[in-house]
This record gives structure tokens, sequence and C-alpha cells, in this order.
């Protein structure tokens, strides 16, 4: 089943970071830009995005892709439990939750995109979640050769220099 997800009453927060806190096994998070934001911590208080990670860290694998280093959200991930990878042609906004739910969508990892800003800040976003495995399926796919670097060889940002690779 497929829904699809805006940036209207908090939709997306309210479908994507609370599906992302009851994450058990693995998360899988692409994104072009990452930045820290607040997410509730309960009914009065918030924490940052790296905050709640980092808690989701201490049992589950994280796997993150973004295009840059320059991440004040990426430098507070402290947990052996989160990977990450730097991929400049990155632009796919996914989140993939213990492989039976997913999000696809125009949200960056930001507070405008995904955060619990007014809605008067807050980007005009849209996506669909849905809990379909075969589109599940091909989507691990799609995050895995990215994340393992299975399209390094053939980079021109790599053999430009302008790429390190994976």
């Amino acid at each position: 089943m497929e829904n699809l997800v805006t940036y209207k009453n908090m939709d997306l927060y309210n479908r994507v970071i609370e599906q992302i806190e009851k994450t058990n096994n693995e998360l899988r998070i692409a994104t072009a830009n990452f930045k820290n934001f607040r997410v509730m911590k309960d009914e009065k208080h918030t924490i940052s995005i790296s905050q709640l990670l980092n808690k989701i860290a201490e049992s589950a694998k994280i796997k993150i892709i973004t295009s840059t280093i320059y991440s004040s959200a990426l430098k507070e991930l402290t947990s052996l439990n989160i990977q990450y990878v730097v991929c400049p042609r990155n632009h796919m906004k996914l989140i993939i939750i213990d492989d039976v739910f997913a999000y696809i969508g125009s949200a960056n990892m930001t507070g405008a995109g995904l955060g619990i800003r007014m809605e008067e800040s807050r980007n005009f976003e849209v996506g669909v979640t849905t809990r379909d495995i075969r589109i599940i399926t091909e989507l691990i796919d799609i995050f895995d050769s990215v994340f393992t670097g299975s399209y390094c060889k053939e980079c021109k940002l790599k053999r430009r220099g302008k790429c390190d690779g994976i």
C-alpha cells in the first residue's frame, strides 16, 4: 500500500520521522543534504536528529548516503553502528526502515524538509510511503549499489579527480 505524504499539517514528519523512531534492525537514508534538525523526544522536549540516530544505533545498523561531507549532523554521529558514504552524484531522498517501510520523495534530511518547523517555514515537499515488498526490494538494491560504490568505476567525477570514490 502506498500513501502520498506532503508538507501540510506535519504529515511528512508524522509519517516518516515517527517510522524512523520505530527502527528495530536497519535504517537506510539517502539524502543530498543532511543537516541537524529537531525532532520530538516527548510531548514537551526535542532532540536533534543526530541524537535520535545515535539512540537508534544502540540496537540497529544505520547506513547513510549523502552528497557532501560538510554536514553538522554527520559530525555528531558517534555510534559505531552508523556508517556513511559521500557521493557527490547522490540526489536521492530515500528512507528504508527494516526492509518493510520506505519513503521516496523530495524532502532532504533537514529541518525545512522533514523537521518540526512551523508550516509557514517548511519547504513544499511531497513523497510516497510504501510497504510493498517488491518496491522496497528494488529500492534496497539501488541504495546498496550506491552505498557499496559499484558505480565508482565508471563515474566521470572520480575519473576527473573530483571525487575520491567510496
